[in-house]
């Protein structure tokens, strides 16, 4: 965060000061200086990106909830635009979970998950990403990926091999 603040008001006192020296027009200034604080936004932002992927990062177990039932599918999803596309499969846990105002349907990335077979009761874990050191968020910013673990009775999952 500091990293951004101070990139963007670098970058706009530069701008104005060049701007305003060199061509001694008010109008032209602001106009500089707000541009530059648009160009200086970008900036700080790819900076606080990169230096957050660069800082060490921790699992916080953030929650754990009771599931009902689960169930694995997959989500098809594409898009067209002038004639090119694409489409994309992802492979998802589907489960319904007990919340306030009854069952609920909720999904995770298969991809982000991992399944153990230990539980007496069926639960999932939601972990976030967090930094290591409290005051690596003022120089960065931290990458928002969530895993889970899915914890089953022993024998839920069924193996199959068919050939």
């Amino acid at each position: 965060m500091i990293v951004f603040i101070l990139t963007v008001i670098l970058y706009i006192v530069i701008t104005v000061n060049y701007t305003y020296k060199e061509f001694d027009n008010l109008e032209l200034t602001i106009i500089a200086g707000f541009i530059s604080s648009i160009v200086g936004c970008f900036i700080g932002v790819a900076l606080c990106i990169v230096i957050g992927g660069c800082l060490p990062v921790t699992k916080q177990l953030v929650s754990t909830q009771s599931i009902i039932s689960i169930n694995m599918g997959s989500e098809i999803n594409g898009s067209f635009i002038l004639g090119t596309g694409q489409v994309r499969s992802d492979c998802k846990y589907y489960f319904y979970k007990q919340d306030d105002m009854g069952i609920k349907l909720d999904s995770v990335d298969a991809d982000s998950s991992h399944i153990t077979q230990d539980s007496e009761y069926p639960e999932i874990e939601i972990y976030k990403n967090i930094f290591t050191k409290d005051w690596y968020k003022w120089v960065g910013f931290c990458a928002d990926n969530n895993s889970y673990i899915i914890r089953v009775p022993e024998g839920s999952i069924v193996q199959e091999i068919k050939l």
